[in-house]
C-alpha cells in the first residue's frame, strides 16, 4: 500500500494518552515488535514488526487509539 500523509484533529496533548499506553496494547493485542512511535500530523505513527516478522507502519488516534482508516501499511520481508 502507497502512504499516505495523515493530518488529524485530535485536541490538546494535554488529553492524549501515552504512546507507552499504545506500545503495549499492540504488544498484548497484535503481537508486534514495536520499533519507534512518534506524534505525526496529531496521530501517533507506528513502526513495528507484526509476529511474521513483517514490517508495519500504521497511524492510531492519540485519544482512543482507534486506528486511522487507510494508514494501515504491511511489507512482507
Amino acid at each position: 500500500l502507497e502512504f499516505r500523509r495523515v493530518l488529524f484533529r485530535s485536541g490538546p496533548k494535554s488529553g492524549w494518552q501515552p504512546q507507552e499506553k499504545l506500545e503495549k496494547q499492540l504488544v498484548e493485542q497484535n503481537g508486534w515488535n514495536i520499533r519507534r512511535i512518534k506524534e505525526d500530523g496529531g496521530c501517533y505513527e507506528v513502526y513495528a514488526f507484526d509476529k511474521n516478522g513483517d514490517r508495519v507502519n500504521a497511524y492510531y488516534h492519540p485519544v482512543t487509539f482507534v486506528l486511522v482508516p487507510n494508514t494501515l501499511s504491511v511489507r512482507k520481508n
